[in-house]
């Protein structure tokens, strides 16, 4: 457990994600996955188990646009689980069976769509346990798909 509460302000979320003991535990953290997508080029989106439950997943349109978002994504992904350190585990860890289960269940939720700014949209699909919200650009190209467990 990190402790991260200011001194100046014992409910800000912004120094509490500043706080040196997390900024340096996150680091640590993220040590383990930093060689993760050296030399790959095929790779679009991750998913992601706290303490052995799925957490969420994350799909991009390609890979360029995967890498760029990839050090934001780990960081605040480290974050959470940090955070969740304490909570019980699984007794397993998911499988990738588990995680296409769970991808495929989000998206049977019914779809609602909404206009954003620059004529993209936000499509959103919710189960009893599952959402999934893609990201379309004006063309209706979905460049972004964010799968969250519910439970």
């Amino acid at each position: 457990t990190v402790d991260v509460t200011a001194n100046s302000s014992a409910t800000s979320l912004q120094l509490s994600l500043e706080n040196k003991k997390l900024v340096r535990t996150r680091e640590e953290f993220a040590m383990n996955f930093a060689d993760l997508l050296k030399g790959k080029t095929d790779v679009i989106g991750y998913a992601f188990a706290i303490n052995g439950e799925i957490n969420s997943a994350d799909i991009y349109v390609s890979n360029h646009l995967f890498t760029k978002l990839w050090p934001k994504m780990l960081n605040a992904t480290v974050t959470e689980a940090i955070s969740l350190a304490d909570k019980e585990k699984a007794e397993s860890e998911p499988t990738a069976g588990d995680i296409t289960s769970f991808i495929s269940k989000a998206e049977k939720g019914k779809a609602r769509e909404r206009q954003t700014v620059a004529k993209s949209k936000v499509v959103t699909r919710q189960t009893e346990n599952e959402v999934v919200y893609e990201a379309k650009d004006k063309a209706g190209v979905v460049v972004h798909r964010s799968f969250v467990k519910l439970n």
